[in-house]
């Protein structure tokens, strides 16, 4: 994941202030978009799977969505959080007096 920065010097030359820039909000909301259409189709999908298939192979095909979205949503899941995280902790950090 990229994020742009932006790195000012101040009028004496010695602080530097670091800004993470718009970016990184755009990039935490499609994070949260896609976490949110992988729970819906894990859903979807279970439904169908209970229901009830016509055949073997959507059947199979069923079990495999199903397989891969439950290990997808959990690794999204800890990606937001460590961006929430990180955005966070630079906020502190960046609040700290130096």
């Amino acid at each position: 994941m990229v994020r742009s920065r932006c790195t000012a010097a101040t009028p004496s030359g010695k602080n530097y202030h670091q800004t993470i820039g718009v970016r990184s909000v755009v990039i935490l909301t499609l994070e949260v978009f896609t976490m949110a259409a992988y729970r819906r189709l894990l859903h979807k999908n279970k439904a169908k799977l209970a229901k009830g298939c016509e055949t073997l192979t959507e059947r199979y095909q069923l079990t495999e969505n199903i397989r891969s979205l439950e290990y997808l949503v959990p690794a999204v899941t800890s990606t937001i959080v460590l961006n929430i995280s990180a955005v966070f902790i630079f906020v502190l950090i960046s609040s700290l007096p130096l």
